[in-house]
């Protein structure tokens, strides 16, 4: 599964947002196109946190389904899930934080 963090003004890649789950209590940051990845990931519905210095924090609950065999995503040649390979990002787009 992968996003991509977008300035929500200027369509630029954000680098070195991070992007963290909140039931894995585990995390990662962007590279420089703006891209943040996770792999293997088992079906559940999970709670992702998308923050950046200068922007307004986004949570998100997005569901990881089971892949189209039951199982939670191993594949006899690959060794992972077809989903997480062809899927394009999920796309966020961040708002700059509002002044008090």
């Amino acid at each position: 599964m992968s996003f991509i963090l977008l300035d929500d003004e200027s369509d630029e890649a954000l680098f070195g947002a991070t992007v963290y789950i909140e039931e894995l209590e585990n995390g990662t940051t962007t590279d420089e196109n703006g891209l943040a990845r996770f792999e293997n990931l088992p079906p559940a519905a999970y709670t992702f946190i998308f923050r950046h210095v200068g922007y307004e924090p986004i949570t998100r609950t997005i569901e990881i389904p089971l892949t189209s065999t039951g199982t939670s995503g191993t594949t006899q040649d690959s060794g992972t899930t077809q989903n997480s390979r062809t899927a394009p990002p999920i796309e966020i787009r961040m708002e700059h934080e509002h002044g008090h």
